[in-house]
């Protein structure tokens, strides 16, 4: 387990491993629902078993969506100068000032939470 959490690609891919595993027990046929119910997992003991030290997040990217977006990052940065990807603040980048429904103001953001569920049945795991 010490091995593991020493390499970060170890441990993202332990991580995509658990998130993948919480998936597929939720995903179980209505008939055996009640014997493979998701909510009475406990998630630190799955997590242990993939070798990681803690429970990671079931909400949010992959390990390889998030290392495929920090390539195009870097890329993207290389050809731009390295001018670090983020525009002045009020900036839209359109030429357009204002507009649109917030006036220019930025929204906040809302909080997203992975749904997963089997036939018509839905467990928020977040």
């Amino acid at each position: 387990m010490e091995a593991v959490a020493a390499d970060r690609h170890l441990t993202a891919l332990g991580g995509d491993a658990f998130r993948s595993w919480v998936r597929a027990y939720a995903t179980h046929a209505v008939v055996v629902k009640e014997i493979f119910h998701v909510r009475r997992l406990h998630l630190g003991h799955v997590a242990h078993a993939f070798a990681l030290k803690e429970r990671p997040t079931l909400v949010g990217k992959s390990a390889a969506k998030a290392s495929a977006q920090q390539k195009r990052k870097a890329s993207h940065s290389q050809r731009s100068g390295g001018g670090g990807g983020k525009r002045p603040k009020g900036s839209s980048g359109s030429g357009k000032s204002g507009g649109g429904k917030s006036g220019g103001r930025k929204q906040p953001r809302k909080a997203a939470a992975q749904v997963v569920g089997g036939k018509g049945t839905m467990y928020n795991l977040a």
